[in-house]
């Protein structure tokens, strides 16, 4: 025998090969001796998949294109250098404007949103199954039961409202586009109401921008009028003691020249 020869149990066996009749055999012949838990695991399988169309709510998208400005434009930066009184906004901070508390507020009032127009992430939608399903309903009386809680439990309409409020901004996606300055505002749901409920959302951002800055604007406005007012009594009280002085001393004419030169 060739020693560089090697013999195996079985003439000819490759142990590369895959023997696809045997797997399938073994196969066939497990089902037939377990036909019962594959008739169960079907019929399990099948009735979680129905309940899952059947409860589960579908999923919407919308896009929005948006565009925004450079944040190096040197025409631009002078002016709000010069003009301190009005502030730019960096890029990235308008994203997370757009989510913020006060802008979506805003849009759940204005489309009378509900918790059913919103998107909800799994376990959050799993907990409020639960939650409103009966065997949870007796669970959380239950357990109030036994752990009895004072006044500090929000009413039902609040936790909605928390809910909602909460679970939108989780369905709210900023999307930048590479080497550009636009982004897409996407924002999925569970109903054709996403676009609506997307441009709702871009109207009441720009309207919540423009409310904070000339918010911003009109506080400098009002400090700069209180500090301009302080200066002008003090230069009123400033001109009658030099004109008073002017007065004693015979210099009301170079006092009426250099009034004049302050006007000019």
């Amino acid at each position: 025998m060739n020693p560089n020869e090697h013999t195996t149990g079985h003439e000819g066996y490759d142990p590369d090969m895959f023997d696809v009749g045997g797997s399938l055999r073994s196969v066939a012949d497990a089902v037939r001796h377990n036909k019962s838990v594959v008739l169960i695991t079907c019929l399990l399988t099948l009735a979680i998949m129905t309940w899952y169309v059947v409860v589960w709510p579908p999923v919407y998208q919308a896009d929005a294109v948006v565009f925004a400005e450079r944040n190096i434009d040197a025409s631009r930066d002078n002016f709000y250098s010069t003009w301190n009184i009005f502030r730019k906004d960096d890029a990235h901070d308008e994203a997370q404007l757009i989510k913020a508390g006060a802008v979506l507020q805003r849009v759940i009032e204005k489309n009378h949103l509900t918790y059913n127009d919103i998107y909800h992430p799994f376990f959050s939608e799993l907990s409020y199954l639960w939650e409103t399903s009966l065997p949870g309903r007796s669970y959380l009386k239950f357990k109030r039961w036994i752990f009895p809680d004072g006044s500090g439990d929000a009413s039902p309409e609040e936790i909605d409202r928390g809910r909602v409020l909460s679970d939108m901004a989780t369905g709210i996606a900023i999307e930048p586009e590479a080497d550009t300055n636009i982004a897409k505002v996407v924002v999925i749901g569970p109903s054709r109401r996403v676009a609506e409920i997307d441009n709702s959302l871009l109207d009441a951002y720009l309207n919540f921008r423009q409310e904070m800055h000339a918010a911003e604007a009109q506080r400098s406005y009002d400090v700069l009028s209180t500090e301009v007012e302080k200066a002008g009594q003090d230069l009123q009280e400033i001109e009658s003691r030099r004109l008073e002085f002017s007065q004693k001393n015979g210099l009301i004419l170079d006092f009426l020249k250099e009034t004049e030169e302050v006007k000019e």
